[in-house]
């Protein structure tokens, strides 16, 4: 999801902390994307811990909004 976040030009470090709604807006083309960004798929027992979510991996939101990507990352890199 990191590239298609960068593929819409997506700004990290000013935008990381924003919710969905004002997100969409923002970047309408990047729906799914945003989603997992913030948190907003559901797991079968209706919690927000679900695979297809950023918080699965602990850390890495906040990582990525205090040192944005300078370079892109591919989805078939890991």
């Amino acid at each position: 999801m990191i590239e298609r976040l960068q593929k819409y030009n997506f700004d990290f470090a000013g935008s990381g902390d924003k919710d969905f709604d004002e997100l969409l807006q923002q970047y309408p083309h990047c729906t799914a994307a945003l989603k997992w960004w913030c948190n907003k798929h559901n797991n079968a027992n209706g919690g927000t811990r679900s695979a297809f979510n950023i918080n699965r991996f602990f850390g890495l939101k906040e990582f990525m909004t205090k040192y944005p990507p300078q370079f892109k990352i591919s989805n078939k890199c890991c």
